[in-house]
């Protein structure tokens, strides 16, 4: 500060005009900071005599560029989260791929089929956090659709039962009557593990975890994680939703949780609350409007590895991927599938192929080293008009294509995705074809 006036008082005493900004008081106490020029005023003879400040509340301005600054960093932020993600979720895909062959694989061991699906935990488990980054940064598609929180909360509760310490019990409550939401299934999938991660870590020497989900009144749903744990400190409850806070030692959390948990929430028309009853521990419930819309719920999704998987009937898949691994694993859960596949690395492989025989379905990475999916579709699609499309990804920065996720526009798979999920996405395109 002394250093400051020194500058100012230098320049004025030089006889020149002096203009910055300076932390000034009201007449009332408060703080206010201000744009200001002071100029001094001479007499005939040249002295100075007095000095006029022309100055200016500036407090609303700094503000909204320190809004601005943020949001720039955040947007850095969001380009990182972007290129890792898509080439984590590459090697992912590969990985998850490679695991579920080795159990399809004739006489297989039990030690290797306990090893893949380890694979495949650890996997779902890195593809969260990289779901998790992305809808930090706002860079994830939003998939929604009709659902039962009921079957959301069903579903989510064998991950966290995987997920939890020997020590944390495991309670799941969901409604007796069906509780509709129009909502992105991955993401309140993504809530959940988060609250439920949080609230296991609340109780390093054990205790029970609770998810439960329920109606209030005739336009709201909720569900809720609650734990017996350490609680909530009253000092930081207002910045527990903020982006990188942290409790946690270095290394051991990212800050995001929570901040990604109300972003999801405040995006779906929804709230969350913090409640901390007497006995201890906390309780995070999310309130989400309720659909109203007549439609009929989606069947309930097949437990990994169960149920009939859909089969190809010789139909012809032109597979487009760059990464190797990908494209490689890809090919073999195709072939076994029961389609006929054609593999390129890109674009140009793709447009040097001959017209004939045609194709029935494109299978296309997004994110190519030349021309994306999208364009690579619509190129195709002149070619062979009755080709279906479906486009992959683990990351996509298009604001367009995006959007057409969104509202359905385009068939679309998010990386990492296991042969189930392949399979009846093949077979639900071909079928409406």
């Amino acid at each position: 500060v002394a250093a400051f006036y020194r500058r100012l008082w230098d320049t004025l005493l030089a006889g020149e005009v002096w203009h910055g900004r300076m932390v000034n008081r009201r007449n009332n106490g408060e703080l206010f900071e201000e744009d200001s020029t002071i100029f001094p005023v001479r007499d005939q003879q040249g002295r100075i005599v007095s000095y006029v400040a022309v100055k200016r509340d500036v407090t609303a301005e700094v503000a909204l560029e320190q809004q601005l600054h943020h949001s720039q960093k955040m947007e850095a932020v969001g380009r990182l989260a972007g290129g890792v993600a898509h080439d984590f979720n590459n090697l992912l895909q590969a990985l998850l791929a490679q695991s579920q062959l080795l159990r399809l694989e004739p006489g297989d061991a039990a030690e290797v089929a306990e090893t893949s699906r380890e694979l495949e935990e650890q996997i779902r488990r890195g593809a969260a956090l990289t779901r998790q980054l992305l809808l930090f940064s706002r860079r994830q598609a939003t998939q929604r659709e009709l659902l039962d929180l009921n079957e959301v909360v069903r579903g989510s509760a064998k991950l966290i039962g995987r997920l939890l310490r020997e020590n944390v019990r495991l309670e799941v409550a969901p409604a007796g009557a069906p509780l509709p939401v129009e909502a992105d299934r991955s993401q309140l999938e993504q809530v959940l593990l988060n609250l439920a991660i949080n609230g296991a870590d609340a109780m390093p020497d054990g205790g029970a975890l609770a998810v439960r989900a329920g109606e209030e009144g005739p336009g709201t749903v909720w569900l809720e994680v609650s734990d017996t744990g350490t609680g909530v400190p009253a000092a930081i409850r207002d910045k527990i939703f903020d982006p990188f806070f942290t409790t946690k030692a270095a290394g051991k959390g990212t800050g995001l949780g929570l901040s990604v948990v109300h972003g999801i929430i405040v995006q779906h028309g929804g709230r969350i609350e913090l409640d901390e009853p007497d006995g201890g521990g906390a309780t995070f419930r999310v309130v989400l409007p309720r659909c109203t819309r007549e439609q009929s719920f989606p069947p309930e999704r097949p437990a990994a590895g169960k149920g009939a998987v859909p089969r190809g009937r010789g139909e012809r898949v032109l597979l487009v991927e760059d990464e190797p691994h990908a494209r490689a694993a890809f090919q073999r859960m195709l072939d076994r599938l029961g389609y006929h596949v054609t593999a390129v690395g890109d674009a140009e492989e793709a447009g040097r192929l001959p017209d004939v025989p045609v194709f029935d379905l494109l299978l296309s990475d997004l994110v190519l080293p030349t021309v994306s999916g999208a364009e690579l579709a619509r190129g195709l699609t002149d070619r062979w008009p009755e080709l279906q499309v479906i486009l992959m990804s683990g990351y996509t920065d298009d604001d367009t294509v995006r959007r057409d996720i969104e509202e359905h526009a385009i068939n679309f798979l998010r990386k990492p995705f296991d042969l189930e999920t392949l399979a009846a996405a093949i077979r639900g395109v071909l079928d409406r074809a």
